[in-house]
């Protein structure tokens, strides 16, 4: 529970997080900070507007671990849902789960999919895990291999 936000937001008797957790905002271009207004846009359009979302969310992992690292800390982990699914299923924008998984091991730390929710099969034919949405290709460029946890 430690390392969850959304147990945090409810009204829990957990008040405030350790010191050694790092929270980022959700990567969700429908509802969250970095939304996509896809009303009038060509399918071209609305796909760069996400890879542009995908790289600023990302750009708050990166943050993350140029800080902890700069300081002389150390990198663990990154842990995220491939699919996060407590409001549904938000799945991240292109390239945001490579350009996260690159930061952290670049830093020395482990990229962990939890995939206990949105697990084998959940999100449709062809793919059994939410982090192999990754390489799915809906952007060219994410055209390229799933992003696999360490």
């Amino acid at each position: 529970l430690d390392v969850s936000p959304y147990k945090y937001r409810q009204g829990s008797e957990l008040t405030s997080y350790p010191d050694a957790v790092r929270r980022v905002p959700c990567p969700d271009t429908y509802r969250g900070i970095h939304r996509v207004e896809a009303e009038g846009l060509t399918e071209e359009e609305r796909l760069e507007r996400e890879a542009e979302a995908g790289r600023v969310y990302a750009s708050y992992v990166e943050r993350e671990c140029r800080s902890i690292t700069s300081s002389g800390g150390t990198v663990s982990a990154f842990i995220v849902e491939g699919g996060m699914s407590v409001a549904g299923v938000v799945l991240p924008p292109p390239s945001y789960l490579r350009r996260c998984a690159d930061a952290v091991r670049g830093a020395g730390g482990l990229y962990i999919a939890d995939e206990v929710q949105t697990g084998f099969g959940r999100l449709g034919d062809g793919c059994e895990w939410a982090f192999q949405y990754a390489g799915r290709g809906r952007h060219r460029e994410e055209e390229e291999a799933a992003v696999v946890p360490d």
